[in-house]
């Protein structure tokens, strides 16, 4: 006996969708400024070095008053979104003809910030080398930083 099967096979399909969505753009902006506050050379080349928590230390340099503090940046993008930070391996403060450098630029960010609800604040901190006979003065500069998405 032999048996015929046949199998039809009807409204069989499959849906395949596909789809794109382009997250909207990252940015950065200033808050505050980073500072250093007053201080004097030993005759001896030191540093002064204010954390992302604005705690200010100093070797070889005799520290005054001043307002300390650390830079804070604000961070705009899609919520939810991991970003990378970028800082300068240094930077160049000038007072007229007069320099000093800053170096050691780190953040307290942690090793993948999150645009939580589509913004995020983040602290840097850096190292202010003070030559042993730097000239006195108000010294000012800028420095860059930069964010991109993971």
């Amino acid at each position: 006996m032999e048996i015929l099967l046949v199998i039809f096979l009807t409204g069989i399909g499959f849906l395949i969708g596909y789809g794109e969505r382009i997250a909207g753009p990252i940015s950065i902006s200033a808050g505050a400024s980073m500072d250093f506050g007053t201080m004097t050379p030993t005759g001896t080349a030191g540093t002064v070095t204010v954390t992302p928590a604005g705690a200010r230390s100093s070797v070889n340099v005799t520290l005054f008053g001043g307002f300390p503090a650390a830079a804070s940046f604000d961070v705009t993008g899609e919520g939810g979104h991991t970003y990378s930070i970028t800082l300068p391996s240094s930077a160049t403060l000038t007072s007229g003809g007069d320099t000093m450098t800053i170096d050691t630029f780190n953040h307290d960010a942690g090793g993948t910030p999150t645009l939580s609800g589509g913004s995020d604040t983040f602290n840097v901190g850096a190292t202010l080398n003070v030559g042993a006979t730097q000239a006195g003065g108000t010294y000012s500069g800028t420095f860059s930083v930069t964010v991109n998405y993971n």
